[in-house]
């Protein structure tokens, strides 16, 4: 078929007409599809998937004995469907992009992302004690890019709309662990309210005694699991830790770091309390380790530091921070840098240099360090950066076993189905130690680069398999896989 420079759309069922410029080529004369549709009914929150479907365009040619055209033929050509959305009352032309697609007659979209539209596009506010009430208006836009630039837009619909009180929570909810490293006696509480209705989340003073096996956190101490209802996801949460149920003389209240929104938390919570009754009681709130920079270096020098710029009060100065001591790791000596906080929160520069002592190399530009990056260093000062310490062509999963299975292998489908081999998956490539913890480690190759898949973990086919976990391949992944869990570290 010859290249088609030449859009004139005359819609047959609901689509209107849209012209391009005249040619001698066959022209596009003609393109029907049917009603823009929602399957799951209103958008009322009680939902957590909502699927839009159309059916397929189909395509006429003048010139061609005005010929049937499939989709598939011309979707290479730059055709692509957006699903334009507004709060009903306001004009089409303040729509906003609700999400794309190619190749396809459905989208699916979830509550929560058409809530943050709402919210930040359309001014819809969350209350702690009443639903918001609304409506949206969906039309779909058909954009042919490819050779000329012209549209078509289906029929509106309006779908009612439901602001919750409080968003669903989805996937793993955050938990709440607590250590005591005091001198109180054994019958220790926490007693705990919410915002929403003022209430008593563990029942009346004094709450809920803190007892059980415990677990290690991430600081190594000993910690207790505090059960959580659904009720401590709803608005912020305040604790008080105390001993008083029993006429005790020790209290820990009113401190900032015990005001919690479980909710919006991504992380665990570990709080430890500490201290005596001669200097005091205090709560802190025990945060994930921060990530370490290591560098395998063939520089040669005898001295290393790390400079970051641009320097502000909480950087240090030049010639930056020096390492905190070295780490063979899989049999590569590498320099250990513990970078303090505030690294964490902005893109930065970073130059290695030889103590301040005249040399020096600029490496990473524009640089986000938020998980544990590995750095080798050529003798000429190029460099290569990567998220773990196994070379790849590709991207590594790095996960911390704790399933107590004989065999883990990991299967993956999505954009490539089957990929690193069919069920049960790719069996383990290895094992490598750092920073105080063991992973197994599954190698991928340059061919997962972009892919978005869902792994499955599972005990080598022999009948345990744990959800998937969908992740998209633009970095090494770092895990901590349990008998019936996948949580990224």
């Amino acid at each position: 078929m010859k290249k088609i420079y030449h859009y004139l759309m005359a819609l047959v069922v609901v689509f209107g007409l849209a012209a391009c410029a005249d040619d001698d080529t066959p022209k596009l004369s003609g393109v029907q599809s049917g009603a823009l549709t929602l399957d799951a009914g209103s958008i009322d929150g009680n939902n957590s998937k909502y699927t839009f479907t159309w059916t397929n365009t189909s395509f006429y040619l003048d010139g061609d004995m005005q010929r049937k055209v499939s989709l598939v033929g011309y979707e290479k050509n730059g055709i692509d469907y957006h699903l334009m959305g507004v709060q009903t009352g306001r004009d089409m032309s303040e729509a906003v992009d609700f999400g794309a697609i190619v190749s396809a007659n459905h989208m699916t979209l979830d509550y929560e992302s058409i809530a943050k539209v709402m919210i930040s596009d359309f001014g819809m506010v969350r209350k702690p004690d009443e639903e918001q009430n609304s409506s949206i208006d969906f039309q779909l836009v058909a954009h042919y890019s490819n050779p000329d630039s012209c549209q078509v837009k289906s029929d509106i619909i309006t779908v009612p709309f439901v602001l919750t009180v409080t968003p669903p929570v989805t996937g793993d909810k955050a938990k709440l662990f607590i250590s005591l490293d005091t001198d109180w006696s054994p019958s220790v509480y926490v007693y705990a309210w919410g915002d929403v209705a003022d209430t008593e989340l563990f029942g009346g003073w004094g709450g809920y005694k803190i007892e059980g096996t415990t677990v290690a956190g991430p600081d190594g101490n000993q910690y207790y699991e505090i059960p959580l209802t659904d009720s401590f996801y709803s608005g912020t949460v305040h604790l008080i830790i105390h001993d008083e149920v029993n006429d005790g003389d020790h209290r820990v209240e009113s401190q900032s770091v015990l005001a919690v929104a479980f909710g919006d938390e991504t992380e665990d919570v570990y709080l430890r309390v500490t201290g005596d009754e001669l200097d005091g009681y205090d709560v802190v709130r025990v945060e994930k380790p921060l990530p370490r920079l290591y560098v395998s270096s063939k520089l040669g020098w005898s001295a290393y530091a790390m400079y970051v710029w641009p320097e502000d009060d909480e950087l240090p100065g030049w010639p930056g921070i020096q390492p905190i001591g070295t780490e063979n790791i899989g049999g590569e000596n590498w320099l250990v840098f513990e970078p303090t906080k505030p690294y964490t929160k902005k893109a930065t520069n970073w130059i290695i240099n030889n103590n301040g002592a005249g040399e020096q190399y600029d490496l990473m530009s524009g640089f986000n360090f938020t998980q544990n990056t590995f750095v080798r260093v050529a003798a000429d000062g190029s460099y290569t950066v990567a998220s773990g310490p196994i070379a790849s062509e590709g991207y590594v999963v790095y996960i911390i076993d704790q399933t107590g299975w004989d065999e883990i292998t990991c299967y993956q489908w999505g954009d490539v189905n089957d990929f690193g081999g069919g069920w049960p998956g790719k069996a383990v490539d290895g094992t490598v130690t750092f920073g105080g913890n063991t992973y197994k480690y599954f190698n991928y190759g340059a061919d997962v680069k972009g892919l978005n898949q869902n792994l499955i973990f599972n005990n080598g086919g022999n009948g345990v398999q744990l959800g998937d976990f969908n992740f998209t391949f633009e970095r090494d992944l770092y895990l901590t896989v349990t008998d019936s869990s996948v949580k990224e570290n």
